[in-house]
């Protein structure tokens, strides 16, 4: 992975996919639209091979999409997620991207954070 971070515990799409799409899209596709297409929709070829997110775009790709991003999060640590770290302000890794203030960072992750735990839930 572009990160070094192999996928987390909890992520990946077997058994399905995604539960909550329809919340993913309503509130997790806009912020990763905002930060994260200009690479991983096929700006950087590294990085759409890392994480796929060309068919964010695309209203009628919504479960496909949910499901590549489902595999970077982390449902039992959530704040530990692939997603968040590599962006994280002084998270240490070598990614190309990370937000300018934490304040930011925060924002981005209290976007994502509902959806996680819509995914996580039993």
């Amino acid at each position: 992975f572009a990160n070094g971070m192999p996928p987390s515990t909890g992520g990946g799409t077997t058994g399905g996919g995604c539960k909550a799409v329809a919340q993913f899209t309503s509130i997790v596709r806009p912020p990763l639209l905002a930060s994260c297409t200009s690479c991983h929709a096929g700006g950087m070829a590294g990085a759409t091979a890392a994480t796929d997110m060309s068919k964010l775009a695309d209203d009628a790709q919504q479960p496909a999409a949910c499901a590549q991003i489902l595999s970077r999060i982390s449902k039992l640590t959530p704040d530990q997620s692939p997603l968040f770290v590599a962006a994280q302000p002084n998270s240490g890794l070598n990614h190309p991207f990370k937000f300018a203030t934490d304040g930011e960072f925060q924002a981005f992750k209290a976007a994502i954070l509902p959806w996680i735990t819509a995914e996580a839930a039993p």
